[in-house]
């Protein structure tokens, strides 16, 4: 996870990072971000699983008082952080809007990423 020189938490390497409060996904404001597909992706499936998606800064300790975390990519499209330097972040489990997250993108694209990312890694 890479921070600006505020000390707001920006992308990772390769990535973007998102958290989840509630049903809010929170995104890095684009000041620092480089905004992708699989970010606007997850922006237009916000609404259709009943989340809301807004970009603002935030910091490391407000990741590690989320409720999910979350990593978009396009090899991967979409992967749950479950922890921050070894702190678990919610449930330190994938949580359920990442799990409806995936289902919204998998109906989008027409496939199963989770299946097919399983058998890539197989």
């Amino acid at each position: 996870m890479l921070l600006d020189l505020d000390g707001n938490v920006t992308e990772c390497a390769g990535s973007n990072f998102l958290i989840v409060k509630g049903r809010t996904i929170v995104s890095p404001t684009t000041r620092n971000i480089l905004w992708g597909v699989s970010l606007q992706t997850v922006k237009e499936l916000a609404t259709d699983i009943g989340m809301e998606f807004v970009a603002q800064d935030f910091q490391p300790y407000d990741v590690v008082n989320a409720d999910e975390a979350w990593l978009t990519a396009t090899p991967y499209c979409l992967a749950p952080c479950t922890t921050i330097n070894n702190i678990p972040i919610g449930s330190g489990r994938p949580g359920p809007g990442f799990q409806r997250m995936l289902l919204a993108w998998s109906q989008r694209v027409g496939l199963d990423i989770e299946a097919q990312v399983m058998q890539t890694e197989a």
